[in-house]
């Protein structure tokens, strides 16, 4: 891919092209399942320009609609859900990216439209307010796609003037903080969701906005900074589960097509997890066996599918709350 290629705003077509074309490498790259999603493969994302799918067409971005990047993501699961993971959280975090702050935007795009951003719902309650910004020292678990973001949307509780405290997202540079390797998960390996640490770090009022704010589901709460950016206006949970809850339907897609060519005919239905499970009893102990392409894809999909943003309870409670008008902050605690 040509930087000319890049430069240009492709359009659904050739964005999906594109991620059908990455489908044989990216399955070969996640063969080892390692703790980290593949070099060749992070490289082969950005030539794609999959890392500025949700960037804003202002700073060089594709500015994709939901439609092309739930498309994309679920072409990229049935390669490899943790990759696809990473893709779909790094455009969350584009599209969290363009906020209110042009300040902000200046910095976050300053080095291009490739955001890598990852991100906690974990708050840090070691917090002083100092002239300028804050002063925080604490720990953020579960940083999705953190082991090659350069960008962190993590949370503080920030002392207000009542004494009390009021939650905070800040936006962080990756090497402003300690990585912990901590993540060991069976399925979702190469999803990175490694622990963050910060001692003493000093974070500048520009690069904090109220959570609550953020959070909200009224379309007005949240102005985007430039013109025409009206589908970066949703809560910032909606902007980061957007991305990654199609992961696990693509891979056990691509599970599906794989039994099917091996001869199952049984049929399966149910919620993806379920089928999975169905699926793996239908072709027997020996979809178990690690030689077996199904065994990683069970993994991811049981991994996958139990994250707050993709887990169908908490989606059918969320969904039947907004048909009935209710505040639907369920979310609020899941995410």
């Amino acid at each position: 891919m040509t930087d000319t290629d890049l430069q240009t705003v492709p359009g659904r077509d050739e964005l999906l092209r594109r991620a059908h074309e990455l489908v044989p490498e990216l399955a070969a790259n996640a063969g080892p399942d390692p703790f980290s999603i593949d070099e060749g493969s992070l490289q082969a994302i950005r030539d794609a320009g999959f890392l500025r799918l949700s960037t804003p067409r202002a700073h060089g971005g594709y500015e994709v609609s939901l439609r092309t990047l739930y498309e994309l993501v679920r072409i990229l699961g049935g390669a490899d859900a943790s990759t696809a993971w990473v893709v779909g959280v790094y455009s969350g975090g584009g599209a969290s990216a363009a906020g209110p702050s042009e300040r902000e935007q200046a910095e976050l795009f300053a080095d291009g439209p490739d955001v890598q951003m990852c991100g906690s719902g974990t708050a840090a309650s070691a917090v002083r307010a100092v002239d300028g910004g804050y002063v925080v020292s604490g720990r953020w678990p579960s940083a999705s796609s953190s082991g090659h973001a350069a960008w962190a949307n993590v949370s503080i509780l920030a002392p207000d003037e009542r004494g009390g405290r009021r939650k905070l997202s800040a936006v962080v540079p990756i090497d402003d903080l300690a990585r912990e390797r901590t993540w060991d998960a069976g399925g979702m390996r190469g999803a990175e969701s490694e622990t963050l640490v910060a001692d003493e770090l000093f974070i500048p009022e520009h690069r904090l906005m109220d959570s609550e704010a953020l959070e909200s589901e009224d379309y007005a709460a949240h102005p985007p900074a430039h013109d025409g950016e009206a589908r970066y206006r949703a809560g910032r949970s909606a902007k980061l589960a957007l991305g990654v809850t199609v992961v696990p339907l693509g891979a056990a897609r691509a599970a599906l097509d794989y039994a099917l060519g091996e001869g199952t005919t049984r049929a399966w239905s149910g919620t993806i997890g379920e089928a999975m499970e169905r699926l793996m009893t239908v072709v027997g102990s020996g979809a178990f066996s690690e030689a077996n392409p199904l065994e990683r894809r069970w993994r991811d999909v049981s991994v996958a599918s139990r994250d707050g943003a993709a887990s169908y309870p908490i989606c059918r409670e969320i969904y039947g709350r907004a048909l009935l008008g209710q505040d639907p902050n369920i979310s609020r605690l899941a995410l």
